[in-house]
């Protein structure tokens, strides 16, 4: 009998060692999570996560990378791509310093291209409750509000190929108040010009004409 508890006893103990070890196995199959620091990216390198293909148009070198099969970072950028189709991401400029960036700086730049469908991009890794503007094909977009997590969430439904900046601030608004400003500073030159010569030639005009009414009323 002692011999027998003895098993059950170490086929217990072995189950606990076991299912834990099973369980992890499992996880990395199907969460693997690839990552490196100060890593050299070049043109010909393409990374998969999912759906989403991610290449270089430039050597690049970021300070921490990783992937798996549901997002892929740069530095402490986070790409998670929402995307029926297949979609491929070409990343050209991510700023070093998001975080401590100046309104209106350019914070990334990437290309995106897929087949049709909406596809939404949820950016993690920016200041939270922050305004950023998002240009498509250098024409602004919107400007999105960061949520409480820092991420910065958009969709776009027409495709075929696209180029994506973001820029923090509400650079749309800045622009609207130049031009505003530009305008009005144009209307006060014009009313200046109308009331410097057009009026000096009127009040002359009038005199040279009473002068001559008095002329002729004499005679």
């Amino acid at each position: 009998m002692d011999g027998v508890e003895l098993k059950g006893e170490v086929t217990m103990k072995c189950k606990f060692v076991l299912l834990p070890l099973m369980l992890g196995l499992i996880l990395i199959n199907i969460f693997p999570m690839v990552s490196a620091n100060n890593w050299q990216l070049s043109t010909n390198d393409v990374y998969q996560s999912g759906n989403e293909n991610y290449s270089f148009a430039s050597a690049m070198t970021f300070t921490r990378f990783g992937y798996n099969s549901t997002m892929i970072f740069f530095n402490n950028l986070y790409f998670n791509i929402s995307s029926n189709n297949a979609i491929n991401i070409t990343l050209s400029y991510l700023n070093p310093n998001i975080l401590t960036a100046s309104l209106g700086e350019t914070l990334l730049r990437f290309n995106a291209n897929t087949s049709a469908g909406r596809v939404w991009f949820n950016l993690s890794g920016f200041e939270t409750s922050t305004l950023y503007t998002v240009l498509r094909d250098s024409e602004t977009l919107h400007t999105y509000k960061t949520s409480a997590g820092g991420v910065l969430s958009f969709y776009n439904e027409t495709w075929s190929d696209h180029d994506y900046e973001i820029r923090k601030g509400d650079t749309s608004l800045s622009r609207q108040v130049r031009i505003r400003y530009n305008s009005e500073a144009m209307e006060d030159v014009e009313d200046i010009g109308f009331s410097a010569f057009p009026l000096m030639a009127l009040v002359a005009v009038v005199m040279v004409a009473a002068a001559i009414m008095i002329i002729v009323s004499r005679r």
